[in-house]
């Protein structure tokens, strides 16, 4: 004599962690239990059973809104960190900017003191030159531009410098 179970070879037993593909396979499964619950507990112990799955899935419902509310907590506070390293970054490319152009501006100092350094030393010859040949051509004009070449400079920058010194010497003079 058959089983009941051997009566109904096509429906689907329902197991733990069985993952349950189509709408047939749902029903299927879900008829097979049915049976199998009817015929093993009494009408009170379903209602118990049915009562605890529904508080559960209930407590499931509302853990999944409070997880929810947790996601856009934490989207907030993403949103405010990145917001924050933005801000620094900004901060940071600021910052590097004034320390690159206050480098420069000891770079370009160094560079301008050398320059001067140099400019004296060259000044210190063209006056030199000068007193030479004051005494026998004092046309500071000609003077300039006979030398401009030789020292790589304009002539009325040597022509400057030149008469600049001459001033120098008559206050000098000058009580």
């Amino acid at each position: 004599m058959m089983t009941e179970q051997e009566k109904e070879p096509t429906l689907l037993r329902w197991e733990p962690g069985m993952e349950i593909a189509s709408e047939k396979e749902y029903q299927e499964a879900t008829n097979h239990l049915a049976k199998e619950l009817l015929r093993d507990y009494t009408p009170e112990q379903l209602a118990v059973i049915a009562a605890q799955h529904v508080i559960y899935v209930d407590a499931l419902s509302s853990g999944n809104t409070a997880a929810k509310e947790a996601i856009q907590i934490q989207k907030k506070l993403l949103q405010r960190e990145a917001l924050k390293t933005e801000i620094m970054i900004k901060n940071v490319a600021k910052i590097a900017k004034i320390v690159l152009n206050a480098k420069n501006k000891q770079r370009a100092k160094k560079g301008g003191d050398a320059k001067g350094a140099l400019e004296n030393k060259l000044k210190t010859k063209v006056l030199s030159d000068w007193e030479k040949i004051r005494k026998t051509n004092n046309n500071v004009q000609d003077f300039a531009k006979n030398r401009c070449e030789k020292y790589c400079k304009a002539q009325t920058t040597i022509a400057s410098w030149v008469y600049g010194y001459e001033h120098e010497k008559r206050q000098k003079k000058q009580p």
